[in-house]
């Protein structure tokens, strides 16, 4: 659930209280999922040093709390002050970015009566980390969020849950206000749904989605992405940080929801840079309408295996990179753009759509379909594969 997590604590009994916090943290096995399955990094941090406090495990702050935060703010999952809201909220003022980089933060009077989501309720998980620590130490847990307060659907936390990437966060904040009013949202998945749909949302088909703006799309291509996506300097794609105002939230488009289920099958000439792979495959991957964030997994040939370009590529998505011998790229049933040439190279008549085939699991293959199929270009042939996947509502 949380990777790092860092509690800070004023006095004797806050540090009994973060004590119990380490404990809760370290016998809880929801803590070791398989987004996160190591045990999570819990560091005590005190700001004042007590004759009688816990000193075992305990990180002493000697330098001023804005010091002190400027350095872990960047680095925590989720930061828990242990004391007085003012203390956390100027604190933190300083260092906030944004609800996509913002750790969650929570609040905990020191008597351990009540826990306080302060930041990052959603995106960061701060309200279930709250709503966790809450029910197993005794304390009323204190939620703001207003979808939350309503007992409405968090599209939001929802995408986090299914591994989704939002596109743009004021579309989010638009369905997040028409679900909050009342309204139902129209929602449109290409994959497989499991669970039931919410009330707040309404499944309608692809071809019939209403024109009007606000409705939730979850697909890993989008008509509009080359407009509604913003890339950095190494042409990445980022979602919009800015939450825009209540006028553009009105007049943004729908909201598209990215779930990582593309494999991108490789193959290139030998010495090829990751800056040229990178050029073909995200002029592909523009010209497809198909976003970045839908790749899982790049594959290739064994031949491939060591090849500076791929592998530092993979790296920059974030995503495993593996490699099938001729062999077995050859035994994989189904028609495939072959080449003599490249037999004659590779001992495979086709490397790239083999290849990502290959990265399917064998019992999902059945249903996976190209997005397209061999593209060459500049020493790099690419394919795109999309394998099955699904979202589930609880």
């Amino acid at each position: 659930m949380k990777k790092r997590i860092a509690i800070i604590f004023f006095t004797e009994q806050g540090g009994s209280l973060a004590g119990k916090m380490l404990e809760t943290f370290r016998n809880t096995e929801q803590f070791s999922d398989e987004e996160c399955p190591e045990s999570p990094e819990i560091i005590l941090y005190r700001k004042m040093k007590f004759p009688d406090c816990m000193n075992q495990g305990v990180v002493d702050v000697s330098e001023s709390l804005h010091d002190w935060c400027a350095s872990i703010f960047p680095v925590v999952d989720a930061l828990i002050f242990i004391g007085a809201s003012g203390i956390a909220v100027r604190t933190i003022a300083p260092f906030l970015v944004s609800k996509i980089k913002d750790p969650a933060v929570l609040v905990a009077d020191e008597a351990g009566k009540h826990m306080i989501s302060l930041l990052s309720g959603h995106l960061g998980g701060g309200n279930e980390l709250n709503r966790f620590l809450a029910e197993r130490l005794g304390a009323d847990p204190v939620i703001t969020t207003a979808s939350d307060v309503r007992g409405k659907l968090a599209i939001d936390v929802w995408a986090q849950k299914n591994h989704l990437y939002i596109t743009d966060l004021t579309a989010a904040k638009a369905v997040a206000a028409r679900i909050v009013n009342g309204e139902t949202v129209p929602f449109c998945c290409e994959g497989r749904v499991s669970g039931q749909v919410p009330p707040e949302l309404k499944r309608v088909d692809a071809d019939t989605l209403p024109e009007q703006d606000g409705a939730v799309i979850v697909s890993v291509r989008n008509k509009q992405i080359s407009d509604r996506i913003q890339t950095d300097e190494q042409g990445m794609f980022r979602a919009k940080e800015s939450e825009g105002t209540d006028a553009a939230a009105k007049k943004c488009g729908n909201l598209h929801l990215v779930p990582r289920a593309v494999i991108l099958g490789i193959g290139c000439k030998k010495g090829k840079s990751a800056e040229e792979i990178r050029k073909f495959v995200f002029s592909l991957l523009r010209e497809q309408k198909v976003a970045p964030q839908s790749i899982c997994k790049i594959a290739s040939i064994d031949l491939k295996a060591k090849e500076a370009g791929l592998k530092a590529f993979a790296e920059e998505l974030a995503v495993p990179f593996v490699t099938f011998s001729a062999e077995k790229l050859n035994e994989l049933p189904g028609e495939y753009t072959s080449s003599a040439f490249v037999s004659s190279v590779t001992g495979a008549d086709n490397v790239c759509e083999r290849a990502a085939m290959a990265a399917v699991d064998s019992g999902e293959r059945e249903g996976a379909r190209f997005l397209c199929r061999k593209a060459a270009g500049n020493g790099v042939t690419a394919a795109l594969l999309e394998q099955p996947w699904e979202v589930f509502f609880e």
